[in-house]
């Protein structure tokens, strides 16, 4: 956690980074911007996420604009493919930086995170420390303060018997969206690294700022789609998001 999300320790007292110490921009103003960004903390820890999220979901509906508009199952879509990248890829940096510092592999059991290739090669990401912090992902963007058990069980046992296989990709929404979670998330994932970079400090904030895009996105899906928009808006999210944030590659 200390790697992770440290501003969820007991004992955190944030520390702003002196400027020496600061991410460098070829644009200076960007470097002005990521410091004052870095002092704002000190009153609110997650200022820097709120302002990511903000600024991705406002570059993706200009990214995803056609002349009919924005596509609402597919801006969904996305934040759920990507934000879900984001708690795995999140959980990864963390444990590296750990096993990095000396401690050795079995210290990932320890931590509930278990690594499994499948027999297609691909290597997904198990254990509770993957469901717990894609539902922090998915209370976030819904805004409530239990983790969605019932929701994502089933999704979670659909997902355990079809990895590996191309069902693993496969939701419900499909015919809507037109692009699987694998295709989204190697689509937009890499995209938002100056943003990251400006307004992000630890790994967990990656995933946050999504969340915070979620939470935008919902609401513009809850006056757009109908019936039920609130709903179906978390469902794609659901869908979209719980794959690849078991999904290593």
């Amino acid at each position: 956690m200390r790697y992770y999300a440290p501003y969820m320790l007991p004992d955190f007292k944030y520390e702003p980074r002196p400027e020496s110490e600061m991410p460098q921009f070829e644009d200076r103003k960007l470097g002005v911007l990521a410091y004052q960004v870095e002092l704002r903390r000190k009153e609110d820890i997650h200022a820097g996420l709120t302002l990511a999220g903000r600024e991705i979901y406002a570059n993706l509906l200009e990214m995803l604009k056609t002349e009919k508009g924005v596509h609402i199952e597919s801006l969904l879509a996305v934040i759920g493919a990507v934000g879900g990248y984001e708690c795995m890829n999140g959980i990864m940096t963390a444990l590296n930086a750990v096993l990095s510092g000396g401690y050795p592999l079995a210290a990932a059991g320890a931590l509930s995170i278990y690594i499994a290739e499948t027999n297609n090669g691909e290597k997904n990401l198990f254990g509770d420390r993957a469901a717990m912090e894609f539902a922090s992902f998915y209370m976030t963007a819904a805004k409530i303060s239990e983790p969605p058990w019932d929701k994502l069980k089933p999704l979670s046992a659909k997902a355990a018997q079809t990895c590996g296989t191309p069902e693993y990709w496969q939701t419900p929404f499909d015919d809507k969206v037109g692009k699987s979670p694998q295709e989204f998330s190697e689509m937009f994932r890499g995209k938002f690294e100056d943003t990251f970079k400006v307004f992000c400090r630890y790994p967990q904030e990656r995933m946050l700022a999504w969340a915070v895009a979620a939470q935008l996105a919902v609401e513009q899906a809850s006056s757009v789609i109908t019936p039920d928009g609130r709903e179906t808006a978390l469902s794609i999210i659901a869908d979209y998001g719980w794959r690849t944030s078991h999904f290593i590659g």
